[in-house]
């Protein structure tokens, strides 16, 4: 089975989401603003009941709210890791069960800000060749470092829950005019470890490219990051 460049469109309602995270998937526009009042009565439901006690406002503030139905609402945080505490958690568990007919679930999620992303490594490649490095000399770079950044732990909103995947696995492939040659066809070259099937939709998976001019003519460099879900 041949793999697609980009197999984000794949796991599209799958188990990934759009980067809005809004998910209408072909259901009426209807329902599409149903939700949107929704979230949007609901979030002001929510802080106008917690403006009395400072402490669990402020972390309540932290929140978004992840999934709800009729009668349930996941509340998910991203709190640093020194906000959270289990009796505040738990002041605000009974704070929510006492104020409202939602059975509410709430899950910490320690969560930096998002920077070890396939974006990134594109644009820091970019900057790397602006210095004048070789592509090539790039890649083998970028494939160090991401060796050692295997089994690190990465927080997504999926279709059904927010995770926490590890990355299993990676690829990096440049391709067009960069070898300084005469020969003057384009080619590629790539470097990848770890588990690659980008047809298996269980696993989580990240993909940018990014177009990299030279003065050899134009490179298309791109990276797969593969998380297991």
């Amino acid at each position: 089975m041949a793999q697609k460049t980009n197999p984000i469109g794949l796991r599209l309602g799958i188990n990934q989401v759009w980067d809005s995270t809004i998910q209408n998937y072909g259901k009426k526009h209807k329902f599409y603003i149903n939700f949107l009042k929704k979230e949007l009565l609901l979030n002001h439901f929510f802080f106008q009941h917690f403006k009395s006690n400072a402490n669990v406002g402020v972390f309540a503030r932290k929140c978004f709210v992840a999934k709800y139905t009729y009668n349930n609402a996941d509340f998910i945080y991203n709190s640093k890791i020194s906000q959270l505490n289990n009796s505040l958690t738990d002041q605000t568990q009974l704070t929510l069960n006492n104020i409202s007919d939602f059975n509410t679930n709430i899950k910490l999620f320690y969560v930096i800000k998002p920077i070890f992303t396939a974006n990134l490594f594109v644009n820091y490649a970019k900057y790397l060749f602006d210095q004048n490095l070789s592509l090539k000399k790039i890649i083998n770079n970028l494939t160090l470092f991401l060796k050692h950044q295997l089994q690190i732990k990465t927080t997504f909103r999926l279709k059904n829950a927010t995770k926490e995947l590890n990355l299993i696995g990676f690829k990096l492939k440049v391709s067009g005019r960069f070898r300084n040659t005469r020969n003057r066809m384009a080619g590629s070259y790539e470097q990848s470890v770890g588990s690659l099937s980008l047809v298996c939709l269980k696993n989580v998976i990240e993909f940018h490219n990014q177009t990299i001019h030279t003065k050899l003519g134009a490179s298309s460099l791109q990276i797969w990051l593969i998380y297991k879900n």
